[in-house]
């Protein structure tokens, strides 16, 4: 008899679990029923009113160029060696680590902003009150970005796609602008740090040269060894000489400095010039045919699936609820909810 009940007990659980099963799918399927209205309904009636009113958006163009900012470049490495520390410090601890960083930061600069809107009139066309009203819509409409084949793009949108064309090559023109105002590259550096140090070489060679006129003012010596003779016959001959050996040493040497930062200078120049006309375009903006925005049929269809979502979420919250108010213990505990949510 044992073994004949056994059997029956143990599938008893199973039979159970399964039965549970088919009841909670059961119940899922009664409520989405139950609600079928609502979960298709409201769904339907959000992607109706979203077309409305992505009709009535403007169409939005948007262009891009993209350019090759200029490499930073060392072509004064061999001459810069000539000065030992003085060269390191002028060459490749004045380098950029992202040189790609600077120019998108110029891209995005306040004063290439304000040209590009006084020179496109963008004030008016985006009428703004304000100067700085035109600027945030401008960066509103325009991005900035830098890929890994160190190339930079410039997209801008616009309602017309003329416009959109032209400020996204507008803004490469005036990117070659701000960089004639501003040492950006290794030359330009090389050429602000090179044109202190030859400032400061010049004035000392000036002073070198005129602590030598003085003394030979006051000691008559104009040529040590010419004069040598005239000198044996004072007390002061040893000390005459060798102030007169300092005074010279000084001034080959201020002059010496001076020459050789001249030259540096002069190659700074020379590669900044070179530097400065070497943003390639890559691709020119052209005037789009194809809007890139609104994108209507995935609004709408985004719209559909949230709405179709929260009607789901919502039939079952409130099944719940109505459930709940059947059991006396559950619906004192969401009176007791609903008390405590009170402010």
């Amino acid at each position: 008899m044992a073994e004949s009940i056994l059997p029956t007990q143990s599938r008893q659980p199973a039979m159970q679990d399964g039965y549970e099963d088919e009841i909670s799918l059961l119940d899922l399927a009664i409520t989405l029923a139950k609600y079928k209205k609502l979960i298709i309904g409201a769904p339907f009636a959000i992607a109706v009113l979203v077309s409305i009113y992505t009709l009535f958006q403007p169409n939005i163009y948007t262009a891009d160029t993209r350019i090759l900012p200029p490499q930073q470049q060392s072509n004064a490495s061999a001459m810069l060696s000539q000065l030992g520390a003085l060269g390191a410090l002028g060459g490749g601890s004045l380098g950029i680590k992202n040189p790609n960083d600077t120019y998108v930061a110029m891209l995005e600069s306040r004063p290439l902003q304000n040209s590009m809107i006084k020179r496109f009139k963008l004030q008016a066309v985006y009428e703004a009150e304000t100067l700085a009203d035109a600027r945030k819509t401008l960066e509103g409409v325009t991005t900035v970005t830098t890929g890994k084949d160190g190339l930079i793009t410039v997209s801008v949108d616009d309602q017309d796609p003329i416009r959109a064309a032209t400020l996204a090559n507008g803004y490469i023109d005036e990117l070659q602008k701000l960089m004639q105002v501003f040492a950006v590259t290794d030359a330009s550096q090389r050429r602000i740090f090179f044109e202190k140090q030859l400032h400061l070489a010049k004035e000392e060679l000036a002073d070198a040269e005129v602590s030598l006129k003085q003394l030979q003012q006051r000691t008559g010596v104009l040529q040590l060894d010419a004069q040598a003779g005239q000198l044996m016959g004072t007390g002061q001959a040893p000390d005459i000489a060798l102030r007169y050996i300092r005074k010279v040493r000084d001034m080959k040497y201020a002059e010496t400095l001076y020459e050789i930062l001249a030259k540096q200078y002069e190659m700074a120049k020379l590669d900044e010039s070179k530097e400065s006309t070497v943003i390639q375009v890559l691709e020119k903006a052209v005037v789009p045919q194809d809007k890139s925005k609104p994108q209507r049929s995935k609004i709408v269809l985004i719209a559909a699936l949230a709405t179709g979502f929260l009607a789901i979420l919502y039939a079952f919250i409130a099944e719940a609820l109505n459930k709940a108010k059947e059991d006396e213990e559950q619906e004192a505990q969401i009176e007791a909810l609903k008390a405590n949510l009170r402010w």
